[in-house]
């Protein structure tokens, strides 16, 4: 509080830089021409556009609409043709992946996106082995079905390689991220009311056991159902 204006802005910009991430994969270019080509091409430095990022977030948003048509009771044949498309998919993220460990070299996993997309990409190869094995007579095989469906869904998660390319989806994050200490404040302040209220709500009518509206399933001889009453009130469901 005793700091001056231009002060606190110099600490917030020490903040900043302490806090800062460098970005490796652009300034480490690797001393091979070979490795110097595929990072050109990867990082697209010599192009107007980033022409393999586009097509990686491409293959990104189909394949989370291929994961959306999957339905029950599906034929066999419509099965198999999701499993090839998905098949493509990951060869698609596998290639990426080694692409860019040739490109960036060991500063790959100082990057915790890279982190998180190399691990969605062994889940997903783990998960076409599994799909691929018809033998469950061993014994560790048995949990495959299990570990199969935990990791297909893992593969929902590449949408959040979403958030590390588009500017507009991080300021509406970070958005979100500073609004949650007034939201928790609001939701407390709440929780209070209701809390209050349903106190009430059992001194005052917990005498009332029978009518039209008050029964077994809606009544107030406690605080949790009172407290469900008013829940429900609140947001407009009809309770009787």
């Amino acid at each position: 509080m005793m700091l001056k204006e231009n002060q606190i802005k110099w600490v917030d910009m020490m903040k900043m830089i302490v806090e800062a991430n460098p970005d490796l994969e652009t300034t480490n270019r690797p001393k091979q021409r070979w490795r110097q080509i595929v990072h050109e091409f990867i990082t697209g430095n010599n192009f107007k556009h980033n022409y393999f990022d586009y097509f990686v977030m491409s293959c990104i948003i189909l394949n989370m609409i291929l994961l959306a048509v999957v339905y029950d009771d599906s034929s066999q044949t419509y099965n198999n043709v999701l499993d090839s498309i998905n098949f493509f998919f990951t060869l698609v993220f596998a290639i990426e992946c080694i692409l860019k460990l040739l490109a960036f070299g060991p500063s790959y996993f100082e990057n915790s996106w890279n982190v998180f997309d190399f691990f969605v990409v062994c889940s997903s190869a783990i998960d076409i082995i599994l799909d691929q094995m018809n033998s469950v007579s061993l014994k560790f095989l048995r949990v495959g079905p299990q570990l199969a469906r935990i990791l297909r869904v893992l593969r929902i998660s590449r949408l959040f390689r979403l958030l590390n390319k588009y500017k507009g989806l991080q300021a509406l994050i970070q958005t979100i991220q500073f609004s949650l200490p007034a939201l928790f404040n609001v939701f407390a302040l709440l929780m209070l009311i209701y809390f209050i209220f349903s106190i009430l709500a059992t001194f005052l009518f917990k005498s009332i056991t029978e009518g039209e509206i008050i029964n077994d399933a809606n009544n107030f001889n406690n605080f949790g159902m009172s407290m469900l009453i008013l829940i429900r009130i609140s947001t407009g469901e009809d309770w009787n």
